[in-house]
């Protein structure tokens, strides 16, 4: 019977041990924010799988969009939405402390490198961190080269959006041709055909 009792006890210790050490690992997570980078290597996983895919079926009603967004890039260089007007544009809005961000950033690179010489496809990955520095040294670490920006005003209504990430991609006439909130995975054969059927578009 002693025995018994013993063995419950030390079962309890265990498991409080087992929770205690599980709640420190993910305290340590958070307050380090390493956190971002361990669920967004989970989430690359899932976008491995291909379940997450954009929706490029073009809305019925297409609507237009303000492409005067005044933007500064991680270099301070000054530039305006507006001057890519009459391009198909990739408008990628995303944030550092983001996992489903972090998790679709090499899959966006990938597309990337695909269209970077292509001056009918624009990609602009736009920002929403507060530390434009921040942002810099990420980019950096990660060694991406697509093009990064923040934005130096606010964001126009018809590119605001409550979830992040969301992915906009604009035909040459100024409208949202297809609108994604959440992560995805962009760079397969059928997304790049929607991607050079607006480039060769009118």
């Amino acid at each position: 019977m002693a025995k018994n009792k013993s063995d419950k006890s030390n079962s309890w210790r265990r498991t409080i041990i087992e929770y205690a050490v599980i709640i420190g690992v993910a305290v340590f997570l958070y307050t380090t924010g390493y956190y971002v980078e361990v669920v967004g290597r989970l989430q690359q996983l899932v976008l491995w799988t291909g379940i997450f895919q954009p929706d490029i079926e073009q809305p019925a009603q297409q609507q237009p969009v303000d492409l005067n967004i005044p933007l500064v890039s991680l270099n301070g260089e000054r530039t305006n939405l507006a001057e890519h007007r009459g391009k198909v544009l990739f408008i990628n809005f995303w944030a550092t402390w983001c996992p489903p961000c972090v998790a679709e950033m090499p899959d966006i690179q990938a597309l990337y490198q695909s269209y970077k010489n292509n001056p009918n496809i624009v990609f602009v990955m736009i920002s929403l961190d507060k530390d434009k520095e921040k942002a810099r040294k990420f980019i950096h670490k990660k060694g991406f080269t697509f093009p990064v920006y923040m934005p130096t005003y606010g964001i126009p209504k018809s590119l605001q959006s409550q979830v992040v990430p969301t992915t906009f991609v604009i035909n040459k006439k100024g409208q949202v041709a297809t609108k994604r909130q959440g992560m995805a995975k962009y760079d397969t054969h059928r997304f790049k055909t929607f991607l050079d059927s607006l480039s060769d578009g009118s």
